[in-house]
């Protein structure tokens, strides 16, 4: 028999992106930050994934094995600020228009001290279909409660880094 290799897409990024004062406005809504992925950032791409303002499309359908996670680097001018963080991978089939999460975890992050914090969170592996053509992304955002008021305290700044031995953020595509 022929061995079969894995196919597989790995991208990550090793330093600082500081999102701008509007996205920063945007997580402290609540609202959706897109983690800023670059086709340059890939470290294995057997897919053949391609990445098109920070999604990554797949080329064939089929069962995937999908993960990742985010580094923060954030800060807060509130003293021993509770930050409330979540992030998901989505997928959309129609370019963009609409998203659905197939993966998605969030922690409580808190600040000791008002500097820049660095702390990370994992978003779990989960095994997916996906279509020809379907699009990937990591997003983040400040979590709501269920009268839909934002959770914990605002930040002051808002960005992604590597640190204590992960990158600023990954994700791991692994066609099954």
């Amino acid at each position: 028999p022929t061995p079969h290799f894995a196919e597989a897409a790995y991208y990550m990024l090793k330093n600082l992106h500081t999102y701008s004062t509007s996205d920063l406005a945007d997580y402290n809504l609540g609202n959706k930050i897109i983690v800023p992925i670059q086709s340059n950032e890939a470290v294995v791409n057997s897919l053949a994934t391609t990445v098109l303002n920070n999604n990554i499309k797949i080329n064939d359908a089929g069962y995937y094995f999908v993960g990742g996670a985010v580094n923060f680097f954030i800060s807060s001018k509130t003293a021993e600020a509770k930050i409330h963080v979540a992030s998901n991978i989505e997928v959309s089939s129609d370019n963009g228009t609409t998203w659905r999460a197939i993966s998605g975890s969030k922690t409580l992050f808190v600040l000791y001290w008002n500097g820049l914090m660095n702390n990370s969170l994992l978003v779990p592996s989960v095994l997916t279909k996906l279509n020809k053509n379907e699009i990937i992304r990591v997003v983040f955002y400040r979590t709501k409660d269920s009268t839909n008021l934002v959770q914990g305290d605002p930040l002051s700044s808002l960005g992604i880094t590597n640190g204590y031995g992960s990158p600023s953020y990954s994700i791991s595509i692994s066609k099954l």
